[in-house]
């Protein structure tokens, strides 16, 4: 601390304040039965006051290591005994193994990887950090050991199959790059040994010191890079033991597909065997197909990709999941956003699937959106009429179809009379065919759109009533319905005035009314009505969700007495205490105020 004072990186009121801190956390964490909390506290505390030292010797230019080194010794003593009492933490562990590749700290890393790979054998994430953090010190050969380790432990985990399989093409990559000159191992060696009743017993000294002079001519001379070794034969195979250890899971094929795009050197029997096998595994898969024609468009060329495709329908002509993923292919390579011909490729297909009778509630969507992106509206209309007279349940569909026709610039105009009742009249077909538990959004819609057209209020107060029971029958628990009754009530309240949004509130108050909706009432009578209403509103919420809600009775004590009504809030605050089932957390809301 002397120091500290002494290079003016603190002054004596802030160590003073910083032995004060550490004398508090000690003896938290000193108690018989201290929590991970104080440990966590103590450790950030440090973290940061270690952080502020090397910014402030930064800004003054000393470069003082046995400042830095006391703070970084500091921190490894307080992980180490926060670790020896909360074994089981694996965010913990990780802290520190970030903490410690930070710090430079190797000797401390590689012990630490050890003691916490042996207690936590099964945890992905350290396995990799210990192979990772091999690898980046150029030590391959303990990072293959490392791996190899893990899979035997946890032969089923994906992610570890994709980091070996990832560090022996970035090991393939990088010794083919150099070919036969030195090899890329580092004169850095870890040696992470993992406590374990299986290991063999050690070696003698005499075979110890044979392997190291085989270890440094192998450094001196490079590695022997057989006609074997530059065909990529370890990532290939890698690549058949994972498939073989996590089988029938396309999802891990598509991953190893990403992986192969990071490496531009992978080999090529490793891409022809990752495509054979995705073909073989699935056959008759349409995502597997996809998976594929995307390879050869990003790959090999766009028209290969899309012929493969091609080819495919022509035998399933009535797959309509072949189709999405067409489609799904096209999208993902953002045709329509780079070429106009390309562009057509999609809209080629929708007609294409159309004339096959194979469409899909999917397809028609795209379509449409595809259709109105460009311009198209009259077309993505037609479109909508058509899609929904084939799937009439479809509440996306509808909703697509409604936008094209009310909408800006839609077929049925404001000022219209006849579009009006169009309008209305297709609100009400869609809310015919549409299942009701979807149909929340097309009443909301529904509402506004009458709101929007100047319809008559008892109009608008006959389709909200229409439509809450109409849901009221479909949607559980009933209090969901919240948010199709804030909506309309906020555009009532806008459009017609706070008197017509009280007809709306104080019908929906005889149904069953979730709370969120009385709060939602509360803020609109504070923002355009009046104080009476208010209160009554509170009186009503309190009455059905007294004994349960803390929030509500505190929300009525706090505005009474913002209002100045300091006797009315006393009677309040009573008669909470009274009827809530535990009134600890209003008194504590109270108290704190």
């Amino acid at each position: 601390m002397q120091t500290l004072i002494t290079h003016e990186l603190f002054t004596e009121a802030e160590v003073k304040q910083i032995i004060q801190r550490r004398t508090e956390f000690e003896y938290k964490v000193q108690r018989r039965t201290p929590s991970k909390s104080d440990y966590v506290m103590y450790l950030q505390y440090e973290l940061a006051l270690h952080n502020l030292k090397k910014a402030r010797m930064e800004r003054k230019g000393i470069n003082f290591i046995k400042i830095t080194a006391l703070g970084t010794r500091r921190l490894h003593f307080l992980f180490q005994r926060a670790l020896r009492r909360f074994r089981g933490d694996t965010t913990l562990w990780t802290r520190y193994l970030e903490f410690c590749i930070e710090a430079k700290s190797r000797v401390t890393l590689t012990k630490t990887f050890g003691k916490v790979l042996h207690l936590h054998p099964t945890k992905t994430q350290f396995w990799i950090m210990a192979a990772r953090w091999a690898k980046e010190c150029g030590n391959m050969k303990n990072c293959r050991a490392l791996l190899l380790r893990s899979i035997r432990i946890n032969p089923h985990e994906q992610d570890l199959w994709l980091e070996y399989l990832g560090a022996e093409l970035d090991y393939y990559s990088t010794m083919k790059e150099k070919s036969g000159k030195s090899s890329c191992e580092s004169s850095i060696q870890l040696n992470i040994s993992i406590p374990d009743a299986d290991i063999k017993p050690e070696e003698s000294d005499e075979d110890e010191m044979g392997q190291k002079q085989q270890e440094q001519q192998e450094k001196d001379n490079g590695p022997h890079l057989t006609g074997e070794f530059l065909s990529g034969a370890i990532p290939l195979a890698v690549y058949k033991s994972a498939i073989a250890a996590v089988p029938n899971k396309l999802e891990f094929r598509a991953a190893i597909l990403d992986l192969l795009d990071r490496f531009p050197a992978t080999p090529a029997a490793l891409i022809k065997e990752v495509r054979d096998d995705v073909l073989s595994s699935f056959p008759g898969s349409a995502k597997a197909l996809g998976l594929v024609a995307t390879w050869r468009c990003t790959h090999e060329s766009i028209a290969d990709g899309l012929a493969f495709l091609d080819l495919a329908l022509k035998e399933s002509p009535n797959n309509t999941e072949l189709w999405e993923e067409y489609a799904n292919v096209l999208l993902k390579l953002e045709f329509f956003q780079q070429d106009e011909k390309r562009s057509q490729l999609l809209l080629d297909l929708f007609e294409r699937c159309r004339k096959q009778k194979a469409l899909t509630e999917t397809l028609c969507e795209r379509w449409v959106v595809l259709l109105e992106g460009k311009g198209r509206k009259e077309e993505a209309a037609k479109v909508a009429a058509a899609a929904t007279a084939q799937f009439p349940a479809s509440q996306k569909l509808w909703a697509q179809r409604i936008a094209l026709a009310v909408g800006t610039g839609g077929s049925m105009g404001v000022e219209s009379e006849d579009g009006f009742a169009e309008g209305a009249k297709l609100f009400s077909q869609a809310l015919r065919g549409v299942r009701p538990q979807e149909s929340e959004q097309l009443w909301v819609d529904y509402v506004a759109f009458l709101v929007a057209r100047g319809a008559p209020f008892d109009r608008v107060l006959t389709v909200y009533k229409d439509g809450v029971v109409h849901l009221h029958d479909v949607v559980v628990p009933v209090g969901e319905l919240w948010a199709f009754k804030t909506a309309c009530l906020r555009r009532v309240c806008e459009s017609f005035g706070i008197k017509e949004a009280r007809q709306i509130y104080e019908w929906s108050m005889k149904t069953n009314t979730d709370l969120a909706f009385y709060e939602e009432c509360v803020i609109i009578e504070k923002q355009h009505g009046d104080a009476a209403h208010v209160a009554w509103l509170y009186e009503a919420a309190v009455t059905a969700y007294g004994p349960t809600c803390t929030d509500v009775w505190y929300d009525y004590f706090a505005w009474l007495q913002q209002q100045g009504k300091l006797r009315e809030a006393n009677n309040v605050f009573a008669r909470a205490k009274r009827t809530l089932a535990d009134p600890a957390g209003l008194l504590i809301k109270v108290s704190s105020q």
